[in-house]
């Protein structure tokens, strides 16, 4: 609530995905061109969702084993795709 829809440089991501953070900055960094292109090809059916550390693969419909493996190689390809030093900051590493 009262965060709005971030806007990225490719219209076909932005029409397709709500995306909205309290930090945007993160969120940016979060959402590069890769994640993009990964989460274009993910079925309508499948959402994505980011907490403060913690990643959430959500699917519409009756859950099935199939959907489960489906969507614990969605959630492993996202945090793959998640840039090193965001996930260090995370962690509480410093540079």
């Amino acid at each position: 609530l009262g965060l709005d829809d971030l806007d990225f440089e490719s219209s076909e991501f932005s029409r397709r995905f709500h995306v909205s953070s309290a930090d945007r900055k993160w969120a940016y960094a979060v959402i590069h061109p890769r994640m993009m292109e990964y989460l274009l090809t993910l079925p309508g059916d499948v959402r994505v969702e980011f907490g403060f550390q913690e990643l959430a693969v959500i699917r519409d419909g009756a859950l099935t084993a199939t959907h489960c493996h489906r969507d614990l190689k969605t959630a492993t390809r996202v945090l793959e795709l998640v840039p090193d030093d965001v996930l260090a900051e995370l962690r509480g590493e410093t540079p």
